[in-house]
């Protein structure tokens, strides 16, 4: 199982954001192919390093290869494009990635985590998601 972790801040004009959100983007984010599950938390969520969140998103796939082929897809391309109505800017949620690979015979089970930073705007949703950045944890115990 493999989830994308979207951790929104509070926005300016939080009545506008959540009805755009909930009405446009959750309906659309539903056809991503291979979701398997779209959950939201609202309210006060408080980091425990300090500071705040307002929403968090968390969408399920098998793997991520999943999430790499959902959001390169057409439905994929216009999540991206639609978060510029509801979060245009990309310095107000941040995006991560977390993947458990399926274990097998002799195969080693690991986390593997790392954030997503969109550059902003269409180009990144163009893109779709980036690769693993070199560097990043490929296997814990």
């Amino acid at each position: 199982m493999a989830r994308m972790l979207v951790i929104y801040n509070p926005a300016q004009d939080t009545a506008s954001s959540d009805k755009h959100y909930l009405e446009v983007h959750v309906q659309l984010a539903k056809n991503l192919p291979g979701l398997r599950k779209y959950e939201v938390s609202r309210g006060a969520i408080t980091a425990l390093a300090g500071g705040e969140a307002y929403m968090i998103a968390e969408l399920h796939f098998d793997d991520l290869a999943a999430i790499r082929a959902a959001f390169a897809s057409e439905v994929g391309k216009a999540c991206g494009a639609d978060r510029q109505n509801f979060a245009p800017d990309p310095t107000a949620f941040q995006m991560f990635l977390l993947g458990v690979p399926r274990a097998g015979p002799g195969a080693r089970v690991h986390d593997e985590a790392y954030a997503v930073r969109p550059t902003g705007g269409r180009a990144a949703s163009k893109r779709g998601l980036a690769p693993r950045p070199p560097g990043a944890r490929q296997d814990s115990k």
